[in-house]
């Protein structure tokens, strides 16, 4: 059984407080003040969508 971590919603909007995670070449934000871990991400992304 998987456990919920969090949520991220792409968007590409600059939002206040963005951190750069420079190995994921992506920008995050509101992750750890959500109480339900939900945040946004923005930048160029590339990801692998599990089956």
């Amino acid at each position: 059984m998987r456990n919920y971590h969090h949520l991220g919603i792409p968007t590409t909007e600059k939002r206040e407080g963005e951190v750069h995670l420079k190995h994921l070449k992506i920008y995050v934000s509101g992750y750890k003040e959500s109480l339900y871990h939900i945040g946004t991400f923005n930048g160029f992304v590339r990801m692998r969508v599990a089956r």
